[in-house]
């Protein structure tokens, strides 16, 4: 980590504290899901035409959907809505 942050991030230091504090299930979990919505939204990206203001627009209706129609929505993005 630390020499990919130095030579690739610039030094850039936001994650020094994730990287520093032990490793655990909960750690693993959440980048793992983080890991498996990514395509989503590069979909949902793309399909509002890489315009961030329509993009996060979609996102925050998305987000206030609730748990389980927010995983159904990201299975099944057709439209940047």
């Amino acid at each position: 980590y630390r020499q990919m942050r130095n030579k690739r991030w610039g030094g850039y230091r936001g994650y020094d504290a994730w990287f520093d504090s032990p490793i655990n299930n909960a750690k693993l979990a959440a980048t793992a899901v983080y890991g498996e919505e990514v395509p989503a939204f590069l979909r949902l990206f793309d399909l509002c035409a890489r315009d961030y203001p329509r993009f996060y627009a979609s996102v925050r209706r998305i987000g206030n959907l609730p748990a389980t129609s927010r995983a159904e929505a990201l299975k099944t993005v057709a439209a940047c809505s």
